[in-house]
């Protein structure tokens, strides 16, 4: 992609997060479709894991390296909802040992590392898995905001290294109109709407919906996290 071309995807890219912030601003509920999501994830390049022309394939590294970026942000954005004290009366000592030992700010700046060089991020391997954790952890979840929120950061914490490992797993493509809703299927759903699950939980049929949150989320995303995945770039709230 040339410069013009580059210039052109940024315009059309801050058209669709325009349009997408009139659209959180304005819905009840402060949420953003699926689609809306995809329309301007896809905006960043193809995926790197996909089949593509061998003139697309500079595309398919940077949409890999900024979908892996904003991924990462986002589980910066949530981590401080992730409190093992919140969760440790409920474990084992044996669990609570294995939790210690995980250093989620070192592990994402791992990967973020990673994808400056464009090089493989570690693969996570946590124990116990986020699913395994928000399992067991189902029931308390019912009763305690806190608890549901920590566990869920621990879960999606984990796969925003999956992310940035493996891409999104979706077709990216700018000229497609994508679903509004996700079809079921959690690997396809994008690491910006697993987040604002954290944040502020689904708008229907969920323990917690907080749309406050869900709009403070959202807006942080589209004026800051998405601009600063365009160019690899840090945010300074990360970690506060």
């Amino acid at each position: 992609m040339d410069e013009q071309e580059e210039l052109a995807a940024y315009a059309e890219m801050q058209h669709r997060v325009q349009e997408a912030r009139t659209i959180v601003e304005r819905n009840i509920d402060h949420d953003l479709s699926f689609g809306r999501v995809m329309s301007i994830l896809s905006m960043f390049g193809n995926r790197s894991r996909q089949e593509v022309l061998v003139e697309d394939r500079e595309s398919a590294l940077l949409g890999w390296q900024r979908r892996a970026w904003n991924a990462l942000l986002c589980g910066e954005r949530i981590s401080v909802f992730w409190s093992l004290t919140t969760l440790q009366e409920y474990l084992s000592r044996k669990e609570v040992e294995d939790l210690r030992k995980i250093d989620f700010q070192q592990l994402i700046s791992k990967s973020k590392r990673a994808v400056i060089l464009q090089s493989e991020p570690p693969i996570p391997d946590l124990n116990p898995t986020g699913d395994d954790l928000v399992y067991q952890l189902s029931e308390q979840s019912k009763v305690s905001r806190d608890v549901l929120q920590a566990a869920r950061a621990y879960r999606t914490l984990e796969w925003a290294m999956i992310i940035a490992y493996t891409d999104e797993s979706n077709i990216f493509d700018p000229t497609i109109t994508y679903p509004e809703e996700w079809n079921g299927d959690w690997e396809e759903v994008p690491m910006a709407i697993r987040a604002s699950y954290v944040v502020a939980g689904r708008p229907t049929g969920d323990y917690l919906d907080d749309p406050q949150a869900r709009r403070e989320f959202w807006l942080w995303w589209l004026d800051e996290a998405v601009p600063a995945s365009w160019d690899l770039q840090e945010l300074n709230e990360a970690w506060t």
